[in-house]
This record gives C-alpha cells, structure tokens and sequence, in this order.
C-alpha cells in the first residue's frame, strides 16, 4: 500500500526520479490488489504504476498498465476505482495527444462520470465534469 501510495504522489507532483525508483520496484506486483486489511480494497497496483509510466512518457507501458487495471478493476466489481482508473487514463491521453487522444479522453471522462455519479462518488464526478468542460 505504501509504495503504491508514492507512486501515486510521485505522478501528482511529476517527481520523475522518485517514479522512476518506484515502477522499478513496484512493477512486478502490476497484477495485484491493493489491499491492507483483508476487507478494504484500495485498488489495482497497476494504477499508480501507470500514471507514473505516464509521467516518465512511457505511454505503451502506461497503456498496458491501463488495459489491466479497468479489467482487474472489473472483475472485482469496484466503481470508485474503475471510475478513477478511468479518469486517470484520460489523463494520459491528454498528455500524449496523439492521434483520437482527445475523443478517447472524453470518452474515458464520459464513463467515469456515469460510474461517479450512478454510486455517489461526488469528487469523482466533480473531476469528470471539469475534466469534461475542458475537453469541449
């Protein structure tokens, strides 16, 4: 949980050389769920990874990382984090901008806010309707 915590902290802040150390160490775990008690759920590892893939321009990887993310977080049946995993992935597109980047990060930001809003998530909405707003 701690190591994906700073991963997390790392792409926030854009910190390259605490990502960098982190992907290195936290990559194998990719497949895993964050989970520090046996009944709370915090999430794919591959999350974090990404979005610190995201920042170092490793933009496949990041979107490998993406692609296991939305399916472990899928089958695990958590909206929260399948609405952030997606407004994390936007995030991405936004940032290489290549080719249907910009219909993809909308679409991305459209699922996160149907997700956000259908179980309550109000930040989470809060940040696709920006997110949304921007893209118009």
């Amino acid at each position: 949980m701690g190591m994906a915590r700073f991963l997390d902290a790392a792409a926030s802040t854009g910190d390259r050389s605490a990502a960098r150390t982190l992907v290195g160490r936290v990559a194998p775990y990719a497949s895993q769920i964050i989970t520090p008690a046996g009944s709370l759920i915090l999430g794919a590892t591959a999350r974090p990874l990404a979005r610190a893939a995201t920042i170092l321009g490793d933009y496949d990887r990041a979107e490998d990382w993406f692609a296991m993310t939305h399916d472990i977080h899928a089958r695990i049946q958590t909206p929260f984090f399948s609405a952030l995993g997606r407004l994390d992935h936007a995030d991405l597109c936004l940032t290489r901008l290549v080719g249907a980047d910009i219909r993809r990060a909308r679409d991305l930001a459209t699922a996160a806010a149907t997700i956000a809003a259908e179980y309550g998530c109000a930040g989470l909405t809060k940040r696709a309707e920006t997110l949304l707003a921007q893209l118009q």
